[in-house]
């Protein structure tokens, strides 16, 4: 009975969903120790790279930071999280910048320096290769992530 149950939990869990750098994505999203999420829906993480949410569920200042413009990594990114491809993701921050709404978030040039910008940033959150190793940061698990790439 007890391991039934245990198979039963184990396929529920696995249903629901599991951290979106087990899913075959070629990223994993970290955030600053202080950021009190551990997951994320993929809806919340968008909202938070489009600024259109700006704080953590605890409060937070929320603070994205992106990859490189150009970089295969921001395209899967834009792709998987945000719902567009990199045209469509300039055009939306030309938009939001021409009528004074706001600006995209800041782009760092690899991996490392995005690591490093998010452990100097309270409330940052930024995605890496899912084969980067961090220390000292949170890595997220993010769900309702289709489309991954395996």
């Amino acid at each position: 009975m007890l391991r039934s149950l245990a198979l039963c939990a184990a396929v529920a869990l696995a249903a629901w969903g599991s951290p979106a750098h087990a899913e075959g994505l070629p990223f994993k999203v970290v955030a600053h120790p202080d950021v009190p999420d551990l997951i994320v829906s993929k809806a919340t993480l968008a909202k938070i790279f489009l600024r259109t949410r700006t704080r953590w569920d605890g409060g937070e200042k929320a603070r994205p930071v992106d990859q490189a413009t150009g970089s295969p990594l921001k395209a899967s990114f834009a792709r998987l999280i945000l719902d567009r491809d990199l045209d469509a993701l300039k055009a939306y921050w030309d938009q939001q910048v021409f009528a004074g709404k706001g600006v995209p978030p800041p782009e760092k040039p690899s991996d490392a320096a995005v690591v490093a910008y998010i452990a100097d940033t309270p409330g940052a959150v930024g995605y890496i290769s899912s084969s980067t190793k961090v220390e000292g940061l949170k890595v997220l698990e993010v769900t309702g992530v289709t489309g991954a790439e395996k």
